[in-house]
C-alpha cells in the first residue's frame, strides 16, 4: 500500500490516491486518501497485459503505465525506488 499519483481518465490531471494491492484477489484499489473510506477505482491485474516503466530524465517523478484491455492506467510514484517496487510487485502477479 502507498501513494500513488495517478492521471485522470476523464479530467486528464494528476492525482494523488491511496493504493492498495490484494495479493489474495490480485486486484489494485485506489481511494482518496489512506483511511481507504472512499472508493475511486480499481483494476484486477489478472486482466493486465504489460507494466512499463517509463525512463524520462526531465521527468520529476518516475512514470510508469499498467496496461488493461480496456484502459491504461498512467501513474507516477514518489522516488525511482518506489517505482521500481511497484513495477516488480504489479509484474509478480501478471498472468504468463
Amino acid at each position: 500500500s502507498g501513494y500513488l499519483i495517478k492521471l485522470g481518465k476523464l479530467h486528464k490531471t494528476w492525482l494523488r490516491r491511496w493504493f492498495v494491492l490484494s495479493l489474495v484477489t490480485k486486484s489494485v484499489t485506489y481511494f482518496v486518501a489512506e483511511d481507504e473510506r472512499v472508493r475511486k477505482g480499481g483494476f484486477d491485474l489478472l486482466e493486465a497485459f504489460n507494466v512499463v516503466q517509463q525512463y524520462t530524465p526531465d521527468e520529476v517523478l518516475p512514470i510508469f503505465h499498467v496496461m488493461t484491455p480496456y484502459r491504461t492506467y498512467h501513474l507516477r510514484a514518489s522516488s525511482l525506488d518506489a517505482a521500481r517496487v511497484w513495477v516488480s510487485a504489479f509484474r509478480a502477479i501478471l498472468p504468463s
